[in-house]
């Protein structure tokens, strides 16, 4: 229908589309009106609109539908908003808009549908970073007329693009965390290194995050890597010092509410450790890490979209602790506990995606403190010692405030703020002097994720 039209009886059968204006081309300016006296039947309605020019229902961007004195049936309508695609578009999850008008009183019904062609059948209508449903403007103000209206979906829920492209803050700041990891798990029981000169060390890690965010729409993550280093050692009076450096890399899979994404991260880093003769040890550790994020998803009608983002940032932790043997000095049942401070700070980043959403990442610092105890046994005789322990701590977020903005407008605050325990058992051996294994399985759990993780690692003293 290219032009208005005015019909006295339009009886539309089950699988009949009505299409208004130029259904390929909802920028062209033939804005339509269909008006019908009596309605009936069970079709589709193809129409154009243009949601974020102006959210006034007074005014309809777009092609409308009247009806004036009788309608029954369900109808299905399918809305192409002139703005998708458009970079510039700026939507605040407020605007209203009429697309059919029905003042006669009658049963007709209608609800976002039809596919466009795409196979799926259309749920909303994504416009910037807002969904919007059609509905009765009686459910959201007084009306004296049955309007059925496109409005944003109750609470301004964010569409699936603006979701998965704020959930890289989190799968950031989450794999951040993975890699700020304890001296323990990096390299295994430093005080049963008999090194003269330094070590080599590497290690392996896998394990799976599950983040709870009810306005992003929640993700897991199951993710890997590697990290290895170099030191020397140095011994002082009353202990020994290793200065060295450090390279890893990791690579996150992650399944979103509706959608797939990957990122990868790589970091470098120097760290200096001191071993007390006494038990007490200081570890410092400075890092720089790059990270790549991807992502994938449908928009409310069916339609692909794919967005990526990149950003920097690095973090400077320090750890510290002391051991207490229960009984003999140096070896059988022992206490250890530990504390770590760990600063990191990421840049901003811009995500911009294939259908033109853009999303501002902005800046954010990140304080962890950790407090924890370790109860172990150890065995040092023999050419193979082993130690055994089980560790319990809380983790808590002192800092983490962050936030986005979709299209330059519509700035929303977000915290990572929140605590954690932390728990874990582990196994740590020595095999003829210069070779070391060690091995460890964690479980995280806090009110905004949990985690499971396995660490092994191998370090050469030379």
């Amino acid at each position: 229908m290219m032009n208005s039209s005015n019909l006295t009886n339009l009886n539309v059968d089950a699988g009949t589309e009505v299409i208004l204006g130029d259904a390929a081309n909802p920028h062209s300016g033939n804005r339509v009106d269909l008006t019908i006296a009596n309605l009936s039947g069970n079709g589709t309605f193809y129409v154009r609109s243009d949601i974020a020019r102006d959210g006034n229902t007074a005014i309809n961007n777009g092609d409308k539908i009247y009806i004036t004195d009788s309608s029954s049936g369900a109808h299905k309508v399918y809305v192409r908003d002139a703005n998708l695609g458009n970079i510039a578009t700026s939507t605040l999850g407020t605007e209203r808009l009429r697309i059919v008008e029905d003042s006669s009183g009658g049963t007709g019904t209608f609800a976002l549908g039809g596919d466009a062609g795409t196979g799926i059948q259309q749920t909303s209508v994504d416009v910037g970073a807002y969904s919007y449903i059609l509905d009765r403007e009686e459910n959201f103000a007084r009306s004296d007329t049955q309007y059925w209206i496109l409005a944003a979906t109750p609470g301004n829920d964010l569409n699936n693009t603006a979701k998965n492209s704020v959930n890289l803050l989190n799968i950031n700041y989450l794999l951040g965390y993975v890699e700020n990891q304890t001296l323990l798990q990096r390299m295994g029981q430093l005080r049963q290194s008999n090194a003269k000169d330094g070590d080599v060390w590497g290690r392996v890690y896998g394990g799976s995050l599950d983040h709870f965010d009810s306005r992003l729409g929640g993700m897991d993550m199951k993710y890997a890597g590697m990290q290895m280093g170099v030191d020397r050692r140095l011994d002082g009076q009353d202990g020994r010092f290793y200065v060295g450096a450090a390279a890893g890399t990791s690579k996150g899979d992650v399944d979103y509410s509706v959608g797939t994404g990957d990122v990868r991260s790589y970091h470098l880093g120097v760290y200096g450790t001191y071993m007390a003769n006494n038990g007490f040890y200081v570890d410092g550790i400075v890092k720089y890490m790059h990270m790549k994020n991807e992502f994938n998803t449908v928009t409310g009608g069916g339609l692909g979209v794919d967005g990526s983002g990149n950003t920097n940032g690095f973090s400077i932790g320090v750890e510290t602790g002391k051991r207490f043997y229960l009984e003999n000095a140096d070896t059988g049942w022992y206490l250890e506990p530990q504390g770590q401070l760990t600063y990191s700070h990421q840049n901003s980043a811009s995500v911009q995606a294939s259908n033109g959403l853009q999303t501002k990442l902005g800046s954010y610092d990140s304080t962890l403190g950790r407090a924890s105890i370790i109860a172990g046994y150890s065995i040092i005789k023999g050419k193979n010692p082993i130690d055994v322990y089980f560790k319990t701590g809380y983790i808590r977020e002192f800092s983490g405030k962050t936030h986005y903005t979709f299209n330059g407008a519509d700035r929303e605050s977000y915290d990572f703020g929140g605590g954690w325990w932390d728990n874990g058992i582990g196994l740590n051996m020595q095999i003829n002097d210069r070779h070391n294994i060690y091995m460890g399985a964690n479980y995280a759990k806090g009110s905004r994720f949990d985690q499971k993780q396995f660490n092994i690692g191998y370090r050469y003293s030379f």
